[in-house]
């Protein structure tokens, strides 16, 4: 699969405005824009995720480039900066290309110039490849690193503290800027000359962060210049790395990670091959879908994984910002795993969070040091991990493995639930379960701005009963396959909470589901937490009541996009995800439209079309995966699904370039519907 961008009239806003991003399996990464003009605090050539000191660190920002042929310099640099844009790489760049890796061509007077990046699997190195179309003996590359080394989430400033010294290697040089990060080595496959030159860059502009209301102005340090010979060879590689023993045959390294890629790509095809006849000659999709569906398993699922094969396996909840959360993993979980063939790795996934389980509660957030706490501030957390484990039941039927690993902990969240946990929840006497105080950020609508929760759906939420009553129902399930004591507990319990569903939630008047009640009021805002009440596998609403529910969802909610987080006839509705820090949030769950509750639209679709609910369901979510299609391959991130998007026309991609369960449930969405 190849992405290209061709310059050919183009302004450069159309290139500053797309980015890239490679991951390595660690949470470390790569990121820009399609120029390398960092838009972005965010953005580097080398932001590795370290454990001391603890987080991730933006070390190597990037690279001023320029190619010397006969006494004439082509730069291919592109940077923002306060007051001016040095646009001069831009002059001779030519497309972008993204196929296993980002590929940036530039043409000047006739010659062609390739610069290709690779992040090497489980290793926080970097490989860069320059190559250019003629061997020219008296071509050279001449590179002037620029070394940000700080948090990811603030920006370097100019400072006497920083150690300029470099050390010499055999065709390499190491830096050290500050004693307590670790060093940064720079080597090549060839003749490497280093001439110290250290100085500031003063007042490189990130105009994303400055859109977002936060300070976007950073100096980065250079130690010196570095001159690097073609000769007789037509491509340069170079390293950038903080590892101590990496291999130096960076050839040999290239050519190993591009067979890997190569191998995972062939065998996800292979896979699918028949899959792909099916939607394009039965379902009557296009082609693109099934392109869609090939880019979200090859490409971006494999981004945001985490030490996939051992027993802390995680998943990044979204890049460039977010980290490994409980919630997001639990939904996000089998559309990555269950749906592209991983079912070793949602086990270890699920296994994982379930060791660390406490009073029935999933950790929104493992803690990532020991001398920290994990965080158990979710309500819902704990049910989405049910699900997931339903979820991987259903496909694998691996009833040993759940036992083994998974079942006390199912159990432990019943017992927990019903007796009453952690932030006030507890099953109350009509079997529901309530949660938190409007103080408390419990649910996935979690934003709050001066310690107040803008949406604090304290009481009874409706996706969480919804949850609560497919938990109970599937874990009475499992009970009656393990002969377990606990299934006589559950049998009155499970219809009493159907019941007592169906009385509390359900608004006559609208004909769908209140988002949440509590003793103050039954909250009539039509928000998309109800269609869950349809699509989870055991639904304690009649079909009538799930018709309506999906009816009133799909005419004020469904959008290109995904479904918006709240009806644009609600006073409260922001059409728009923008402005400063306060006005986002506002915005974020009062508008926005998340792509990843697609999946459980086209769920509740297939329960409550009738006969063709399946042609009725493509149909309608035809236009959808048109319309992610193109947003994958030509907006934001590209090979990335967006977090979330504007709730009104023209839908503008916000957030994250790349969010695990928009990922996920996309990638969910499309095989359910086959």
């Amino acid at each position: 699969m190849m992405l290209t961008n061709p310059k050919q009239s183009l302004q450069i806003d159309a290139f500053t405005s797309k980015e890239w991003l490679e991951t390595n399996e660690t949470g470390s990464y790569a990121s820009s824009s399609l120029v390398e003009c960092h838009t972005r605090k965010y953005h580097g050539l080398l932001v590795a995720k370290l454990q001391a000191p603890y987080g991730k660190f933006v070390l190597l920002s990037k690279f001023d480039e320029q190619v010397l042929i006969n006494d004439s310099y082509i730069p291919l640099s592109v940077s923002q900066y306060l007051n001016a844009l040095d646009a001069r790489g831009f002059t001779n760049f030519n497309c972008f290309d993204l196929a296993a890796n980002p590929c940036f061509r530039y043409v000047c007077n006739g010659l062609e110039i390739t610069k290709e990046l690779l992040f090497l699997n489980s290793k926080n190195t970097l490989l860069i490849k320059y190559r250019i179309q003629q061997p020219n003996t008296n071509a050279k590359l001449l590179l002037r690193p620029l070394l940000a080394y700080r948090s990811y989430h603030a920006l370097a400033k100019a400072n006497t503290n920083i150690c300029s010294t470099a050390t010499l290697l055999e065709n390499g040089v190491t830096f050290s800027p500050y004693e307590e990060m670790p060093k940064l080595r720079l080597y090549a496959n060839g003749p490497f000359s280093f001439n110290a030159q250290p100085y500031w860059y003063y007042d490189f502009a990130y105009l994303e962060e400055k859109a977002r209301g936060y300070d976007y102005t950073e100096d980065l340090f250079s130690p010196g210049s570095i001159e690097l010979s073609f000769g007789e060879q037509q491509e340069i590689i170079l390293a950038c790395s903080i590892e101590d023993d990496l291999e130096t045959d960076l050839a040999k390294l290239w050519h190993d990670e591009i067979a890997r890629r190569q191998a995972f790509a062939k065998q996800a095809t292979a896979k699918e091959a028949s899959l792909w006849q099916q939607i394009k000659h039965h379902l009557g999709f296009r082609d693109r879908t099934a392109n869609l569906l090939a880019i979200l398993k090859q490409q971006a699922s494999p981004q945001l994984f985490v030490n996939p094969n051992s027993n802390n396996a995680a998943i990044v909840a979204g890049f460039h910002w977010f980290t490994e959360w409980g919630r997001d993993t639990m939904i996000s979980l089998p559309g990555l795993t269950l749906y592209s063939g991983l079912e070793k790795v949602c086990l270890q996934i699920l296994s994982y969070f379930a060791s660390h389980e406490y009073q029935g509660i999933i950790p929104n957030r493992i803690a990532p040091l020991a001398t920290d706490s994990d965080e158990l501030d979710a309500v819902d957390a704990s049910l989405w991990f049910c699900w997931a484990v339903q979820q991987y039941y259903s496909k694998t039927k691996d009833l040993t493995g759940i036992q083994k690993n998974l079942w006390q902990t199912l159990k432990n969240i019943v017992y927990y639930y019903r007796k009453g946990t952690l932030f006030n929840i507890k099953q109350a006497a009509n079997g529901l379960i309530y949660a938190g105080s409007p103080e408390i950020k419990l649910t996935w609508m979690d934003v709050k701005i001066n310690n107040l929760a803008l949406t604090p759906r304290n009481g009874a939420p409706v996706e969480v009963n919804a949850l609560w009553y497919n938990a109970l129902c599937f874990i009475n399930q499992l009970a009656e396959a393990l002969q377990d004591p606990i299934a006589k507990e559950l049998a009155p319990l499970i219809p009493q909470v159907k019941k007592s569903f169906v009385e509390v939630f359900w608004n006559a008047q609208s004909d769908c589901l209140y988002d949440f009640v509590n003793e103050h009021e039954s909250n009539a805002q039509i928000r998309p937490n109800q269609i869950f009440a349809v699509s989870l596998p055991y639904s304690p609403l009649e079909l009538k009541m799930a018709q309506a529910v999906t009816n009133t969802v799909r005419q004020h909610l469904l959008t290109p996009y995904g479904l918006r987080t709240l009806s644009p006839q609600d006073p409260a509705y922001h059409a728009a995800y923008e402005g400063d820090q306060t006005q986002r949030d506002t915005a974020y769950h009062n508008g926005t439209a998340w792509p990843w509750l697609l999946a459980a639209f086209g769920e509740a679709l297939l329960k409550t079309q009738g006969l063709l609910a399946r042609q009725r369901a493509r149909k309608i979510l035809q236009p959808c995966l048109q319309a992610l299609w193109q947003h994958v391959t030509a907006q934001a991130g590209l090979a990335c699904v967006s977090e979330i998007f504007d709730g009104s026309a023209p839908y503008n991609a916000r957030g994250c370039i790349q969010q695990a369960w928009s990922v996920g449930e996309l990638i969910r969405l499309i095989q359910i519907l086959q």
